[in-house]
């Protein structure tokens, strides 16, 4: 859920989604995809080639990596509070 992107997004983590909640959840998945930092993949032979894909190209893993730290906003709760 948006939590654990959130987290990931902070922690500069890529990110592969194989499900979501229909409705509320339903945005995350482009918001990852198109924000280039994960993967949206329902199999389990698919979320596998996913993160085989980043583990054998250090370069698409640094992309992603960095596009999701762009992404986080870690300090977001002290703007808020």
């Amino acid at each position: 859920g948006p939590g654990t992107i959130a987290e990931a997004c902070a922690l500069g983590v890529p990110l592969v989604i194989s499900s979501y909640m229909p409705g509320q959840e339903k945005g995350n998945v482009p918001y990852v995809v198109e924000g280039g930092f994960g993967f949206f993949e329902k199999s389990p032979k698919g979320i596998a080639k996913c993160v085989s894909t980043l583990l054998q190209d250090p370069n698409k893993l640094e992309e992603m990596s960095t596009k999701a730290k762009e992404a986080g906003r870690p300090r977001a709760t002290l703007s808020i509070a």
